[in-house]
Parts: C-alpha cells; structure tokens; sequence
C-alpha cells in the first residue's frame, strides 16, 4: 500500500501549527494508513523560520509580551500534545533567563529556541505510521497533473528535486508577497529603487553601510526600529541609564554618521507595555449584531456608514471610561448611546478646561490635553512615552489608541472574504489599515525609549520624517521636504514589510501557481469590483482554480491569505485557523484513497 503524501511548505509558527494539528489527529484514530508529510523551509530553522531565527541579535525584541506566547492548541489545552508548553513554562524548564517575566516582550531569538524545541517535541509526538522527511529548500513550482501534485524544489546547495503529494499547505509568511523584491530589484532606471530593498538579514543586508555614510530609512513601523537598532546598538552602541533613569545613548562610533526616518504620514506608532491585552474585553458598542442590523438583506456592509461610526463610539466610550476613573466617576454602561453622550456633555460642561476627544487627533502629532498645537517629532515620541508608560487603565489616550485590537475579531468577521462592498475594501486597505495598526499594534515602550535617546544624542533625524520628495543622485540620494534645505544620504533602506499591494508583488511560486491555473486573485465585486491581490479562497483555505473550481488539494494559511482574511498574525492560534480544518481533510481524504480497491 502506497503512503498518502503530503507537504508543508514554509515552517514557522503557521506551518508548526499545521503539522501539531495533523500528529494530533492521527494520534486519536485507533488505526489510519500510513502517511508521508515533507516539511519544505527555505532557512532550514523548523519551527522558527527567518523571522524568528535563534541565531539573530538579542537587541531584536519581540512586539508581542511573553503571555502571550503559546504554541498549544485550545482553550484548556486538553487536545494537544501534553508535552508541549507555552513560553514561560518552557523558559523555566529550560533555564531560560530571558522570558522569564510575563509583561516582559522576550528577545525573537529566544522565541525562536522555543519554536523549534516545540517544533521536536511535536516531531517526537507523532506515530510511527506518520513517515517525517525535512527539506532545506524552496519551493519554486507547483504543478497539478491526474490528481498528484509535483512539488518542484531547490536545496540550499542548488541542488534540484521533485516529488509527487496528495495535498500541500501553503504557509510561505512575508516571501508570499517579495516576489519583485527578489527578481526585479534595480538601483538605476527612470524609477529607481532604494539601495536595499529588504532589510533582512539585518547584518547581511547592512554591512555595506560604513560609518562615514548618511542613511535615510524608509517606513517608520517595527521594521524601522530594527533597523536603527542594528545600525547602533548592533555596532557596539550601548544605552544606559542615567542617575535621573533617563535612558542615554553611548556611540561606538561604527554606527552611521546621521539615521533620517521617514513614512508617508511621518508619524511613528504608538508603544506599549507588556501589561497590554491581558484581560478580555466585551466591545459595548461594536457588536457585530449592531453593525448588521441597518444593513438591507442581501447587501454588504459599507465601511463609512456602518462599521466606522460603531469603531468611533467604541473608542469614544473607552476614552471616556478611563478619563471618568482618573475622576472617581462611574461611567454609563447601557446600549444607548445618547445617554452616553449626554454623560460626557454634562462633564464637559462640569469640567471645561478638559479637551473633548475627538477620533481624528489619534492620527495627528498632538497631545489630546491641547490638540491645537502639532507636536514636533521628538516632542511627540516623548508625548507618546509618557501616555504608553501610564497604560490604558490610566491614559485615556491609550484606552482609546488600542480600541482596535480590542474589537478586531469582529471586524474580521466582516472584512473576511470580501464581506464589505468592494469600495469600503478599497477605502479600509488603502487608508485605513496601515492607520490603525499604527496606534494598536505598535512596539514595546523600551524600544521606542531607545529611538527618543538616538534623537536626543542627535544621531537619529526625524525632521524631514512626513512624506519627503526623494531623487536619486550620482553619489546617492536627495530627501528634500517644503521648508527645510535637501538633505543628501549615501543609502537609502526600504524597512517596510511587503504587502500584496498588486499580483506583481507576489513571489515565484504564486506567480507561477496563477499562471497554471491553480490560483486567481480574489476580486471582490459589487457596483465596482477591486482587485485584492489576494489568491481566492474559500472558507476552509482551499485555493480557488483559475476556472473557478476549488482544490482541496492545496491550502493556504497565514499571510498567503491576507486580503481574503485579516490580521494573520504570526504566532496566533485562534485567526483564521485553517490548520485544524486541513489536518482533518488529510486524513479523511487518506481513509478515503485507501477504502478504494484499485
């Protein structure tokens, strides 16, 4: 009897994940027919991958505290493999100094020593009738031939390989979306593109980059951080604490000579402590049922008229309940929101020095005591500082900054697969996404403490930070902005994590998957159709083929399905599973193949 075959490509947290899925299902079966899984990782770091690579810098910290850290399936944990532990547990059995504190956001590399130990243990944990085989290699094709697929592969010795499966899950991270950052990349031309386009490796991508130089860094999210980080800290850069506890930077003098940062909107986002997200939360105004409830059968939800105003009023009320605490004052806890509003406008009229909030200041540069006054950058990062070292139970900012990680599972079951109209997908993912992860998900208060000591030492400069005019020139780079002289830099570094902005950012494999018909971008359709640049699925993972048929041979989990769902964070059990859903399919299908006389 011939072994049911099947792969996973990519294996860090998704691919880990998926594989714990499958050992776990089969260990529950008193009997099912033998089965050959191939694990494919580019980096050869099973379980961990490149992003969080046990050999990496301890500067490079995670965005996401250690209780937060879990490999374990379910609620109560009773159906996954016993031996598995979440981070803190594992940290102190395996003596592990560095994640040892719940609040505390543990270095990636430690993270990644736990993937990949979780990453044996699920290995160990799997029956002998489940045949394991691990490839250091990319996957460069796909091909679907009488039913089999032909995993096409090259080693990292550029050895090549082919082998024939039954079902593959698709779980390639951020390379889902670097095809034209690999194969296109050009330092000249009419449009040129910046001296490096992708930013890890840090030291590998860096190391040209000499202390004589000037360097502007484009993006100004948890990838620039890293960024600075590596250009100072990792070059002997030390901070320390004075005797006011002030955090100061000590050059090694083999950093740059001058870091400029820049974005679009100029602003950075908004940090936070470990402390954050540890309890759960009951929207009280964004409920998913509300939101429906004005929407005429049949029709789809409009991001302007339903879902923004209940994102307002739930960021409103959160202000407003931390603002009446600092007071002593109970908050109106109904459904009914006028009664809310007539609550604030009595205060207000109690307390008229205090500033109403108003939505649109969370994404200006100003301090909510006097939002008149925009905030120079370094100002603003201190404005910041303080309001995130506070925290949500007493910052009325910060409450009402992280509102939209609070109620981001409802707002995914209405943005997954091309729920709102096509307009309002448009709109969300073109103006609005970017906005609020930058004042929800943003980067430990440390970090973002070590960008305001690199400001003040004068090393970091964000005065040109708000979407300057950028020409190449003969020894480099012009960063110009209106009122200020144009400042010349010898590199200019891409630190912005690619997204499917367009099918043409796809990387090799889905290119060529799309032009043999196994996928097709996802169109959402309407008055007006937007093309997602998203590969189609449907509600378990399957891809939809170019025809229209869905393959339940191949799946897809994690970032390859951003646009079609949202917010698949790395490490998340709970988004967008469609791991569990896969495990169960492979198995069925094996059952099924091996019932059938041939």
């Amino acid at each position: 009897m011939k072994p049911f075959r099947i792969a996973i490509i990519g294996l860090g947290p998704k691919g880990l994940y998926a594989l714990e899925r499958l050992v776990v299902e089969m260990t529950k079966l008193p009997a099912t027919p033998l089965m050959e899984l191939h694990l494919f990782e580019r980096s050869g770091r099973f379980g961990s991958g490149t992003v969080y690579n046990p050999d990496q810098p301890g500067y490079l910290i995670m965005n996401y505290p250690n209780h937060k850290i879990d490999v374990r399936y379910g609620t109560e944990h009773s159906s996954t493999i016993p031996d598995l532990k979440n981070l803190l547990v594992w940290s102190i059995s395996n003596g592990c100094r560095e994640a040892l504190s719940e609040n505390a956001f543990s270095p990636r590399r430690t993270v990644g020593k736990y993937l990949a130990g979780s990453f044996k243990t699920v290995v160990d944990a799997a029956p002998d009738n489940l045949q394991i085989y691990c490839h250091h290699a990319t996957v460069t094709g796909i091909l679907e031939t009488d039913g089999a697929l032909g995993i096409g592969s090259t080693d990292h010795d550029g050895k090549r390989d082919e082998i024939l499966v039954d079902r593959v899950m698709l779980t390639s991270g951020h390379c889902s979306w670097k095809g034209k950052l690999e194969t296109e990349h050009d330092p000249s031309g009419d449009n040129p593109s910046p001296d490096v386009p992708f930013v890890y490796p840090l030291q590998k991508k860096l190391a040209r980059i000499r202390p004589t130089d000037n360097v502007a860094i484009k993006g100004l999210g948890l990838t620039f951080i890293d960024t600075v980080l590596a250009l100072t800290e990792g070059r002997g850069g030390r901070f320390e604490r004075a005797n006011s506890k002030k955090l100061i930077y000590l050059p090694s003098n083999r950093e740059p000579v001058g870091i400029l940062g820049f974005s679009r909107s100029g602003l950075p986002m908004v940090p936070r402590s470990g402390e954050e997200g540890k309890d759960d939360y009951r929207p009280r105004y964004f409920d998913y049922g509300t939101l429906m409830d004005g929407i005429a059968a049949g029709k789809r939800p409009n991001f302007i008229e339903h879902v923004l105003p209940l994102l307002v009023r739930e960021t409103t009320y959160r202000y407003y309940k931390t603002l009446f605490a600092g007071y002593n004052m109970e908050i109106y806890t109904g459904e009914d929101y006028s009664i809310f509003q007539n609550q604030t406008e009595r205060f207000h009229t109690e307390h008229p020095h205090m500033e109403r909030f108003d939505f649109g200041n969370l994404f200006r540069p100003v301090s909510h005591s006097d939002p008149s006054v925009e905030l120079e950058p370094l100002a603003y990062l201190q404005y910041l500082l303080g309001e995130a070292g506070a925290g949500s139970l007493k910052s009325p900012f910060m409450a009402a900054a992280l509102t939209w990680g609070k109620i981001s599972d409802i707002f995914c079951s209405v943005y997954n697969f091309g729920g709102m109209t096509p307009e309002s997908h448009w709109l969300f993912d073109n103006r609005y996404r970017s906005r609020m992860n930058r004042i929800s998900y943003g980067p430990p208060l440390s970090n973002m403490e070590k960008m305001v000591a690199l400001m003040e030492a004068g090393l970091l400069n964000m005065d040109y930070s708000k979407n300057p005019e950028i020409r190449k020139s003969p020894n480099g780079w012009k960063i110009k902005v209106m009122g200020r002289k144009a400042m010349a830099v010898d590199f200019l570094v891409d630190a912005r994590i690619p997204t499917n902005r367009s099918v043409e950012n796809w990387s090799p494999l889905l290119r060529s998957m799309k032009a043999d018909g196994l996928v097709r971008e996802f169109m959402i359709r309407g008055t007006s159709s937007y093309r997602s640049a998203c590969p189609e699925i449907e509600k378990s993972g399957n891809v939809v083929r170019a025809d229209g048929s869905v393959s339940e041979n191949i799946t897809l989990y994690g970032t390859p399905t951003e646009g079609m769902t949202f917010d698949n964070d790395t490490l998340s059990r709970k988004r967008n599973d469609f791991a569990a859903a896969w495990a169960l399919g492979c198995i069925e299908a094996s059952l099924t193949k091996h019932m059938i006389p041939k």
